[in-house]
């Protein structure tokens, strides 16, 4: 009883902070701008629930950068996460199709797989403690690690736990009871 009930306090925190980032709008516009800044709020959280091979419990703070490739990586949504601080250190995101020779990443997030940005999915980023996240289908199965999943209005996603553990990423419990495969393979 006990776990459903941590179960249940987890999803009610994760859904209040993504719905802290969308604001209501009666626009037409307004269904697409609020996927995505859903999808930048559980990017935030999915950082808060992942830790990287470099980073120490209780060490100095790390700055976690977010790369963002692809054509209006989810409507600079992004930007509302840049700058935004969590328990081990503050986030800084860059879009624009950023050169992984100059930049850091630590998450990649990408809107599309076109053939110049799939190199670094699959190839740059394949052995590196990278969190790869995309909407794009098929993703998880190609290698990549987290895939957001939409089902009907609902935005959930799935983790592809064998890659996060290759690329020596601890994902959290927490995070993979939320996901839509309960961390298992599917």
């Amino acid at each position: 009883m006990k776990g459903r009930r941590q179960k249940s306090i987890l999803i009610a925190v994760l859904v209040a902070l993504a719905s802290s980032l969308v604001p209501y709008g009666g626009r037409a516009d307004a269904a697409p701008r609020k996927d995505a800044r859903i999808k930048a709020a559980y990017i935030y959280n999915f950082i808060k629930f992942v830790s990287w091979p470099d980073q120490v419990e209780g060490g100095a703070p790390v700055t976690v950068t977010v790369c963002a490739y692809g054509k209006n990586p989810l409507d600079h949504a992004l930007d509302e996460i840049d700058g935004k601080e969590f328990s081990r250190g503050a986030i800084r995101v860059v879009t624009g199709d950023p050169d992984p020779n100059e930049y850091a990443c630590d998450v990649a997030y990408f809107s599309d797989l076109r053939r110049n940005v799939e190199s670094f999915a699959f190839g740059i980023w394949s052995k590196a403690p990278v969190l790869t996240v995309s909407d794009t289908s098929g993703f998880r199965s190609r290698g990549g690690i987290i895939e957001f999943e939409q089902a009907g209005s609902k935005i959930g996603f799935a983790i592809n736990v064998e890659k996060a553990k290759e690329v020596e990423l601890n994902i959290s419990s927490k995070l993979l009871l939320l996901s839509t495969n309960k961390g298992r393979r599917s």
